[in-house]
């Protein structure tokens, strides 16, 4: 099949991928995503008053669950294109009975947080467009703003492990634009190098689509 190639960050680049992708995000996520996110939210705690973090919130379908089921918390949500926080901004606006809640337009390089604030940091099929040398300084940074005993839970895509899971990384290999440069990682041994405790470790498959969950303690 060949390698596929490594990825570059480019600021920019990732602004107008997901530029050109917000208006039919939300079918790709129904098609291939959904399963997962619903997996993320049964492994998320929400008893009590809960700080939650998104990073990458796209078009908000998962972070306006994350608002229902966090009605007692504070929810906050990150991403890099301002056409992803503008819809997620329009979504919110019809809920009701959440939580407090804000959205910024914000690099995961950087996260405009203190630290030691979050009891959970969620992020969804951001790391797999990254470059994999950049994935320990990302890692630590999600470290940085979760609490002692926090957790981290991660959607990527993943390698397959059928036959019909290669289409995908065909896919990634040959046609990385369509892709918004997603292609499958191994997040494993990099969350283990900065200092995570696995808890819950998955693999799902949705219309051939191969995702990988990660459920960790911050130690």
């Amino acid at each position: 099949m060949g390698k596929i190639q490594p990825r570059i960050f480019d600021k920019q680049k990732v602004k107008n991928n997901f530029a050109q992708a917000s208006p039919f995000y939300d079918y790709w996520a129904g098609a291939t995503e959904s399963k997962a996110a619903k997996r993320v939210l049964e492994l998320t705690d929400f008893n009590g008053k809960k700080a939650i973090l998104e990073v990458a919130v796209g078009t908000g379908l998962l972070f306006e669950k994350l608002l229902i089921h966090n009605h007692k918390g504070y929810t906050a949500g990150v991403d890099l294109s301002p056409d992803m926080i503008r819809r997620v901004r329009e979504r919110v606006k019809r809920l009701s009975d959440i939580g407090a809640y804000s959205l910024q337009q914000a690099s995961a390089y950087r996260l405009p947080f203190a630290d030691e604030i979050f009891d959970c940091l969620i992020s969804c099929y951001m790391l797999d467009l990254l470059p994999k040398e950049d994935f320990t300084d990302l890692l630590k940074e999600f470290k940085r703003v979760l609490k002692p005993g926090g957790q981290i839970i991660l959607s990527s895509m993943t390698f397959g492990w059928k036959w019909y899971h290669h289409f995908w990384s065909w896919m990634a290999k040959n046609f990385p634009d369509l892709m918004t440069d997603c292609r499958p990682v191994n997040l494993k041994p990099f969350l283990k190098e900065v200092g995570f405790k696995f808890e819950v470790m998955e693999r799902i498959s949705q219309n051939t689509f191969p995702t990988q969950i990660i459920k960790a303690v911050n130690l």
